[in-house]
């Protein structure tokens, strides 16, 4: 990708990642990763995976309209799910198949992080009949970092607009993490995420973390995580 950043705000174009899993990771302790990551869950129960990227995407946002608040607004024609894989809604979708639009507002100023994000994706339908594919997305997220201990809890929502959209996505899950400075090197972590799948019965999953982090430098960090998960 390619950006330009100023008084006006930033603009880029190219591959970025999608805005839920950009997000998810900021609210996430494990910021999307180990074991304990909360995107598995949230991709799989939304049926419309997590860990997304978008090719030829356009990106502004806003600069400070007032102190700590921000706006974003994303549009591509080429939403790729599962890091660029090509597969998404169970369909094997082409460049210019996946249309996307997000606009979010973002608030960071000192240890309070607002987010709320609404995004709206098209999927060109493969098989013969009826329109595309559409699904409206929301997304919320909260942190307050308290010195001794920074809460973060998280929302989503994915909910198709017809009967075959919901069929693909109808559901929503959250987070609730906790991370903690013990010293300067030690970082202890901990989350509890459930995740609903309204599609069917008995298709809603839970699951818990804890972990640590040791940073060695500020290049180098050693971690341990155990993770359980309830279907």
């Amino acid at each position: 990708w390619v950006g330009l950043t100023g008084a006006f705000g930033t603009a880029l174009g190219g591959r970025v990642d999608g805005p839920r899993y950009s997000f998810v990771g900021k609210y996430d302790p494990f910021k999307n990763q180990t074991v304990a990551n909360a995107g598995s869950l949230f991709g799989v129960t939304s049926g419309l995976g997590q860990a997304d990227r978008a090719d030829n995407a356009v990106v502004y946002i806003t600069p400070e309209l007032a102190p700590g608040l921000k706006f974003l607004a994303t549009y591509t024609t080429s939403l790729l799910s599962e890091a660029g894989s090509g597969a998404i809604a169970g369909q094997d979708v082409e460049t210019g198949d996946t249309l996307l639009y997000v606009i979010a507002a973002m608030y960071d100023n000192g240890p309070i992080s607002l987010l709320l994000d609404y995004e709206n994706l098209q999927i060109k339908r493969v098989a013969p009949g009826g329109g595309d594919l559409e699904f409206d997305l929301w997304v919320a997220g909260a942190s307050y970092d308290f010195g001794v201990a920074k809460l973060s809890a998280y929302y989503e929502s994915t909910e198709g607009d017809d009967t075959a959209s919901k069929a693909v996505s109808n559901g929503d899950g959250w987070l609730i993490g906790l991370s903690a400075p013990v010293t300067s090197n030690i970082t202890l972590k901990a989350s509890y995420v459930k995740a609903n799948d309204d599609r069917a019965a008995d298709s809603d999953c839970s699951k818990w973390g804890i972990g640590g982090e040791y940073a060695f430098s500020k290049r180098t960090t050693a971690y341990a995580t155990y993770a359980k998960i309830n279907n």
